[in-house]
């Protein structure tokens, strides 16, 4: 083995500090930006969103009673189809 023993200790080193920076990262940096989208969706959520619609402006909510599903159904036929060729 002629590997120096600089590079050697370069190694450790970089590997100690990839290990500090991903405990950095994933236990401060992550759970503070988490954080931070968490609270901006409850703002979101307390305040409402822009589109503020009313109940009548769907056609499938409110109060209309006379949609039921009996009178709007359609028969479904079956078609046969014939081939002369075989598969």
């Amino acid at each position: 083995m002629n590997i120096n023993k600089n590079t050697l200790i370069a190694i450790v080193v970089i590997a100690i500090g990839g290990i500090v920076l991903y405990q950095f990262l994933f236990n401060f940096i992550f759970p503070i930006a988490l954080l931070f989208v968490l609270l901006y969706v409850l703002k979101l959520l307390i305040k409402g969103f822009d589109n503020n619609y009313e109940v009548g402006d769907f056609p499938f909510v409110g109060d209309n009673d006379d949609f039921s599903s009996d009178n709007q159904m359609v028969p479904i036929q079956p078609v046969d189809i014939t081939s002369d060729e075989e598969v």
